[in-house]
């Protein structure tokens, strides 16, 4: 559950995650030292995203790793395939892998809410640590639902029929 609301919290990769320590989450975000692209990168946390950090990195090293299985264990490669498919199958849901909660996230911050626009590509490519372009790629079909009324909201009528 924790590696779960992680991901879901920052839209970070599974190894990423697993790699986090303590000392990674300071200042409202965590830091992503060594990424796919090798390129590190800060992932700004909400409100509810900092009080969860808070609560895995009480009473740790700087050095712990954040996010252990119960046992205090790390971890590894494939750790989260069998948890998740015992997850979607209590969800009554079609299993899933673990890089769709990656997916979640930049979804749900391209979206628009409540007449609130969606968050910029660039700002979601920026936290998810991919290219703007790469994240068109994959994205661009969220937005395409909001831009019928951001052309609508964003120009005038210029007079006339």
């Amino acid at each position: 559950r924790p590696m779960a609301r992680a991901a879901l919290l920052t839209g970070c990769r599974y190894g990423e995650l697993c790699r986090m320590e303590v000392q990674d989450f300071q200042n409202g975000q965590v830091f992503i030292a060594k990424e796919k692209s090798d390129k590190p990168r800060h992932v700004p946390l909400s409100s509810n995203g900092i009080q969860f950090f808070e609560s895995l990195a009480k009473g740790k090293k700087p050095t712990d790793l954040l996010i252990t299985h119960t046992d205090g264990s790390a971890w590894d490669r494939s750790h989260q395939t069998r948890p998740m498919e015992l997850a979607c199958k209590a969800a009554g849901i079609e299993p899933v892998g673990f890089h769709i909660l990656r997916h979640t996230y930049a979804t749900l911050l391209l979206k628009s809410e409540n007449g609130s626009p969606g968050m910029s590509l660039a700002y979601v490519a920026t936290a998810i640590g991919d290219s703007v372009a790469t994240t068109a790629k994959h994205y661009a079909h969220v937005i395409e639902d909001d831009l019928q009324s951001e052309v609508e909201r964003k120009l005038p009528s210029f007079g006339g029929a």
